[in-house]
């Protein structure tokens, strides 16, 4: 049998409002064991945290490991096609989770890389170390391109922005 593949914010759900017809989908997929998973390039959120976030809108039945994210992407690609395994990060638990699972090592004094992954809370701190450490050899790595957002009433920057300015 295939498996389908759901993308979330837009499709699953607006922010923290269901979307009732995927919600009746989702529900049908289950009770006919239809095999799918949510693929998402939002690296912010663990498996877990995406649990949590659907349930609290109302799923059920969603486990962690119906999810792939960008940053497990990012990570796991480099991994594979690079060599070096010291990593920072500009993101949230999501990118760093993924990171420690691929065995990459925290540093942000002399990382082979800088991930860059969706943070609303980053700071011109953190956009100037992570400046600092690029302009010093490390590979930057996006997680996704996507340059706006849309949310109720407009638009806010996407980490493809983000990515663009380094």
């Amino acid at each position: 049998m295939k498996t389908l593949v759901f993308d979330l914010d837009g499709t699953m759900y607006r922010g923290t409002q269901i979307i009732e017809s995927a919600h009746q989908f989702l529900d049908y997929c289950i009770q006919k064991d239809i095999p799918f998973i949510f693929l998402t390039n939002n690296s912010m959120r663990t498996p877990q945290e995406n649990v949590k976030h659907m349930e609290e809108m109302g799923y059920t039945n969603i486990k962690p490991e119906m999810f792939y994210n960008s940053a497990m992407a990012a990570s796991q690609y480099v991994k594979k096609h690079y060599e070096g395994n010291k990593a920072y990060y500009i993101g949230k638990q999501g990118m760093k989770d993924a990171l420690n699972q691929e065995g990459f090592i925290i540093d942000d004094e002399n990382p082979d890389f800088v991930f860059i992954g969706l943070d609303k809370d980053a700071t011109y701190a953190s956009y100037s170390k992570a400046l600092s450490l690029i302009l010093n050899g490390a590979k930057i790595i996006g997680t996704n391109n996507d340059r706006i957002l849309a949310k109720p009433g407009g638009f806010e920057v996407g980490n493809g922005s983000v990515v663009d300015m380094f």
